[in-house]
Formats: structure tokens, C-alpha cells, sequence
């Protein structure tokens, strides 16, 4: 459902152990291929993810009613439908942008994006500068608690998760879904890179949420049955 909003609340805790603060992950399904914007905020600070078609507007309410700002915003991966509204949304709120260095050509020059075997009824010619670049071992801060960039190639060549041990969270763009993984077959795509992908993931704590690009979520434990059969 176009626009439908989620939130969930978690309370996450310091590697020490202490309380940290309470995490709000709030999901916008969004635009022609119900893509998943979120929203994550901690405290006065924001992170936007992913903001496709029409998502603009809902993540900059959604920071408003929680007195927070929009201070950073992650492509998970560089196709249009996931980086749609980055232009303006950088515009509107000043954040800065990060995306992995193989997928910046997919939202400097939009038109790359587009996937071929889809329609796409929209016009995709925003293109959008990264503020810096990101790969494994990057982390992302958001006051205080900390997303751990990892490259998971094989939906694009330059194809990222975030992951937070400490808020017990997986920010799994089009790389894990609900029971499946992203295509392959669109330019960019490897089957063998994303099997690879997908095996790293194995090795997170099985007890993470997964926010997949589509779908409900999940959690990774319950994912790891066929994942490891692949």
C-alpha cells in the first residue's frame, strides 16, 4: 500500500550493557515498486534510508513529530526506486548522502538505474552527489549508536546492509528479503556474488530484525535455513 507507514520501538542497550536509548524504526512503503523507506531515530537524530517516489515528505513529518533531524541518508544500493527523492531530500534538510563507490555512478547518472525489465511510469532524471563514499568497515553514527557498513554485492555491484549489534538491527536493501534474496538478473546483478553475500550474513547475530528494501521483515534467524543450503 502506497505510503503505508510501520513503526516499531526498540530499546537498545550499550556494548556495556547500559541502557542507550529507545531506537524508532519507522517504514514507508512507497512508489511503483513498493519500495521500504525508513526512517531511523535516535534521540534528536535521524537516519533516512532508501527514500524512493513519494517518500520526501513522509520521512521529514515522521522526524518532525519526534523532534528529531534528518541528518544523514544511506542508499543502500543505487537503483532508482531506492534513491528517487535523494536530491530533494538533501535540499530540504541539509543531510549528508552515502552510498557505496561502485553504485555512485547508478545516482550521479540516474538513467543507469533504470531496470530494464521493468516499467518504470516515472521520470528518473534526478541525479544526486554523494557526500562520501562507504564500504566495509565504515560505521555510521547516529547519536551514539552505531551502524556498521557492510558490501553486499550481487543484486548491484555496489550493493550495502547496515548492521547495529547494539539495537538489534539488519538494514538489508535489496540483498535479504522474507524467505528470498534480490534479483540477479538486471544489470549489475551476480548470483555468485550474492550467494557470497548472503553467507556473510550468516555469520551476524541470528537475532537481528531484518529491514529488507521489500517486504515485511524478519528476523535473520529465521532466515538462515536456506540461506544455508545455497
Amino acid at each position: 500500500m502506497n505510503g503505508q507507514r510501520l513503526d516499531l520501538r526498540l530499546r537498545c542497550t550499550s556494548l556495556a550493557g547500559n541502557f542507550c536509548a529507545e531506537l524508532i524504526v519507522e517504514t514507508f512503503v512507497i512508489g511503483p515498486l513498493a519500495t521500504n523507506s525508513y526512517l531511523v531515530i535516535n534521540e534528536e537524530s535521524a537516519m533516512a534510508i532508501d527514500p524512493g517516489f513519494g517518500s520526501c515528505d513522509l520521512l521529514i513529518a515522521a522526524a518532525d513529530k519526534f523532534g528529531a533531524t534528518i541528518e544523514v541518508i544511506v542508499n543502500t544500493h543505487g537503483h532508482w526506486d531506492h534513491t528517487y527523492e535523494n536530491h530533494v531530500l538533501m535540499q530540504k534538510t541539509g543531510a549528508s548522502l552515502l552510498i557505496h563507490p561502485l553504485d555512485a555512478s547508478l545516482i550521479e547518472f540516474p538513467e543507469q538505474s533504470l531496470l530494464s525489465t521493468a516499467r518504470t511510469p516515472i521520470d528518473v532524471q534526478h541525479p544526486s552527489t554523494p557526500t562520501r563514499t562507504v564500504d566495509t568497515g565504515d560505521k555510521v553514527e547516529l547519536e551514539g549508536v552505531l551502524f556498521q557498513v557492510l558490501h553486499t554485492p550481487g543484486h548491484t555491484a555496489g550493493g550495502i546492509c547496515l548492521i547495529s549489534d547494539e539495537a538489534g538491527v539488519l538494514i538489508s536493501g535489496d540483498t535479504l528479503f522474507l524467505g528470498t534474496y534480490g534479483r540477479v538478473d538486471l544489470p549489475g546483478g551476480n548470483i555468485d556474488d550474492m550467494i557470497r553475500s548472503l553467507k556473510s550474513l550468516s555469520n551476524l547475530n541470528p537475532a537481528l530484525n531484518v529491514y529488507p528494501g521489500h517486504g515485511l521483515p524478519t528476523r535473520l534467524a529465521d532466515e538462515l535455513s536456506w540461506v544455508g543450503s545455497l
